[in-house]
């Protein structure tokens, strides 16, 4: 069977993906994009529901998201877009595998190149009773309501660390449904160098914020942290405590957040010598975490290595250092909103859950450490930590931590979350369809709306 060729397959459709796929295009090669939602814009600037309320954003976002989508349709005849589509793996043979969400279909295609643009997930720190019903990350919630125009009923809590939580909350505001309250573990406002030589467009965007929440009464508790959230006849009950004193909220969703980690679980490692097999880059969050300002920057210096790598001489490898100005502003934003206290892993409770697919407890795992001296991935295999459908993406770090590994051991860390594929869950009734992308095209949804 012939095998149709793709120069450059861009896995990811948010800034970053669309920037590189449009470069990539501009140099004349072909290039599949690919994104699991239903239209492209990622995180930030993913459609809603058609009639519905969109959420706010940032101006200068906007601008360069248009910017981006003109340029996406200039190239319309050498970029496919595959919406609903997800990255299944890659083999040691240059084969990727892809699957439609549609018709669950999986397919192979054979790109001469790979770009990686699958943004970054959250940090959800353990604590007692976050595996409640109705306790989400912040970033679900944040989903469901671009997906549906919407918030969703009842009193919502948002906790945590960072300035997501405030940009979430004056969503919230402006779709109707204030939170009760904000509570965050650092102290943002207080006078610190921090703060200097931050660039003006985000601390422009942090204070419209912070006036928002301010003219609707919403509550922004500073310093303070969540000490644990039980299941009532009412909802949910939330004990904070600050420095001075211990209260509760009472809420029907608490949506958590602790940051955002790099979302490249799985995926294959940077390589960009083509004699070690498959050129592949890492671009935008799933590179480096640096928002939405930096991503399309990152999307192009992505594409500029690439193209330099597959022998295009007119094209200049991308220069890192372009991303510093992003790096320094990301790292003063850390410092700002840095925890003032936290409860350290060791002393949570027994009963905390630490993996939530497998519902496995701090106390298992200490047991497990009592018992004898375990490797990474003895505790993987034999405790079950890492091996749910998250693939260890949200408890690996702090079952490290607990490990006394906190600060990254890359082997052990890959020992809970490795690099092999399938990288997400997929079913054997989608692999045993396998189809070429040749075939899979008669049936596949084939789109270029954005």
């Amino acid at each position: 069977m012939a095998m149709t060729e793709i120069d450059v397959l861009v896995i990811g459709g948010g800034c970053a993906g669309v920037a590189a796929a449009c470069s990539i295009a501009e140099s004349g090669r072909s290039v599949m994009l690919c994104d699991q939602s239903a239209s492209l814009g990622g995180a930030i600037h993913r459609k809603v529901a058609e009639n519905c309320t969109a959420l706010p954003v940032a101006k200068d976002n906007v601008k360069s998201w248009q910017d981006l989508k003109a340029r996406l349709a200039q190239q319309s005849e050498r970029v496919t877009i595959r919406s609903s589509t997800i990255f299944v793996g890659l083999d040691a043979t240059g084969i990727a595998v892809v699957k439609d969400h549609i018709s669950d279909i999986s397919e192979y295609i054979v790109p001469k190149a790979m770009v990686f643009a699958t943004g970054a997930f959250e940090n959800i720190k353990p604590l007692p009773g976050w595996h409640h019903y109705g306790v989400m990350t912040a970033g679900s919630l944040q989903i469901h309501m671009k997906s549906a125009g919407k918030p969703p009923p009842g009193k919502i809590l948002l906790a945590g660390s960072g300035p997501l939580l405030l940009a979430i909350a004056a969503q919230l505001t402006a779709l109707g449904n204030p939170p009760v309250a904000v509570i965050e573990s650092g102290r943002p406002l207080s006078m610190n160098r921090h703060w200097f030589g931050l660039p003006i467009a985000y601390i422009r965007e942090g204070m419209q914020y912070v006036i928002k929440l301010w003219t609707h009464r919403v509550p922004w508790v500073c310093g303070a942290e969540i000490q644990h959230i039980k299941r009532t006849d009412k909802g949910l009950s939330v004990t904070v405590s600050n420095a001075r004193r211990e209260f509760t909220w009472e809420a029907d969703i608490v949506a958590l957040h602790n940051g955002l980690r790099s979302n490249d679980v799985g995926l294959p490692a940077t390589n960009l010598d083509p004699a070690k097999g498959m050129i592949v880059v890492h671009a935008g969050d799933c590179h480096v975490v640096l928002g939405a300002r930096a991503a399309s920057l990152s999307g192009g210096l992505a594409a500029r290595k690439l193209l330099s790598a597959m022998g295009d001489t007119e094209t200049k490898p991308g220069l890192s250092s372009e991303l510093n100005p992003h790096i320094r502003a990301q790292a003063r934003l850390a410092a700002i909103f840095s925890p003032v206290r936290t409860m350290p892993l060791k002393d949570l409770p027994n009963e905390t859950i630490l993996c939530r697919c497998e519902q496995k407890t701090v106390g298992d795992l200490q047991q497990m450490m009592r018992a004898s001296d375990f490797s990474a991935r003895e505790i993987k295999l034999n405790g079950r930590f890492g091996m749910g459908r998250c693939q260890g993406r949200y408890c690996d770090k702090w079952v490290l931590e607990l490990l006394g590994e906190a600060d990254g051991d890359i082997e052990q860390t890959q020992q809970l979350n490795s690099r092999r594929w399938p990288i997400r869950p997929v079913s054997i009734k989608s692999l045993a369809g396998l189809e070429h992308q040749e075939n899979a095209n008669k049936s596949a949804p084939t789109s270029n709306e954005y």
